[in-house]
């Protein structure tokens, strides 16, 4: 549900205005119905919303000033502009707290229609980015722990043989940079070493080449994606973890993990 609210001094067109939104996509829900921004500011105090549409000329308080409001403590709500032709310059002033929409008054339905779908894509667009670093920011932080200490026991076991700070940086750094393309040659100029000498070190380290390593780290970072969020596709996951083919990123999960990604959604549980 996208919770909305609108503040407009005229009632009529108040309720035009929630039966216009409700009626257009009722993913869409006007929580609270303001007849000025003072209204419309105490209810925010306590219930923050996802979308305002506000009229710019209110009592008590106006428009610009919910604008100001909104952006100083809820920066990610979507503000809608509402103005008519006479005083349509005042709503420049919203520009300052990044109002990039407007609706002129009489509101036209189609108006309100492209505008809805519009707002109905940023949101998702938008909510998803947000869960994605919330994905990342969870496996990252598990990764410095014991999540990270299992991916290696499965392997052939931990060898510890000199150099030992310094490939613990070459962990940290492959595992700062685990979506991003990460070659053996550039990891050795990083480090100052030749390719070939970084990946003995390495070895001798995690008891993993460099590539086997970052392979393992990527596989369980998929699986981590699609365990916690079955709403993501194979190929929204493949970029995610740092594979641009998702063609070659689903074959390699089914070589490494025995299923495809999607069939691991389903059998995550059992």
């Amino acid at each position: 549900m996208i919770k909305v609210l609108v503040a407009e001094d005229e009632l009529p067109l108040l309720r035009g205005i929630r039966i216009m939104i409700e009626r257009i996509n009722p993913e869409f829900c006007v929580v609270k119905c303001a007849l000025n921004g003072k209204e419309a500011v105490d209810y925010l105090k306590e219930n923050p919303v996802d979308v305002i549409f506000t009229d710019i000329n209110m009592p008590l308080l106006d428009g610009i000033e919910l604008m100001k409001f909104t952006h100083e403590h809820y920066p990610e709500t979507i503000i809608v502009a509402i103005s008519g032709y006479n005083d349509f310059h005042y709503a420049q002033q919203a520009i300052e707290y990044q109002v990039k929409r407007y609706l002129l008054k009489p509101i036209v339905m189609e108006d309100m229609e492209a505008l809805i779908e519009e707002i109905h894509k940023e949101y998702h667009e938008h909510s998803e980015q947000k869960e994605r670093d919330k994905l990342v920011e969870v496996f990252c932080t598990n990764l410095g722990g014991n999540l990270k200490e299992d991916i290696l026991k499965e392997g052939s076991g931990l060898k510890r043989q000199g150099n030992e700070e310094l490939m613990q940086k070459v962990e940290v750094y492959i595992r700062e940079h685990l979506t991003e393309p990460i070659t053996v040659r550039e990891l050795a100029a990083e480090f100052g070493l030749v390719a070939p000498y970084l990946g003995k070190l390495f070895k001798d380290h995690t008891g993993y080449t460099p590539g086997q390593y970052i392979q393992m780290l990527r596989i369980e970072y998929a699986k981590c994606l699609l365990s916690v969020n079955e709403e993501l596709l194979a190929k929204d996951v493949a970029g995610m973890v740092g594979y641009s083919d998702p063609v070659h990123f689903s074959k390699l999960f089914k070589k490494k993990v025995g299923v495809w990604p999607s069939e691991f959604k389903g059998k995550k549980g059992e």
